[in-house]
């Protein structure tokens, strides 16, 4: 009885952390893309330490 209720329990956290991480990211994901319009800059000097190997 009581193993059931702490898988219940571990069910709404799980949840509840559910709710308040994926929106958290969200906003990240969309803040970092609101900052850094141009995929350029991203891109740019990813290439320069890959052709510096070459």
């Amino acid at each position: 009885m009581s193993e059931n209720h702490h898988d219940n329990h571990a069910h709404i956290a799980y949840k509840l952390i559910c709710l308040t991480v994926i929106p958290i990211l969200v906003m990240i994901g969309m803040s970092y893309l609101t900052y850094q319009p141009s995929e350029e800059t991203v891109v740019i000097p990813v290439e320069s330490p890959v052709e510096d190997a070459k």
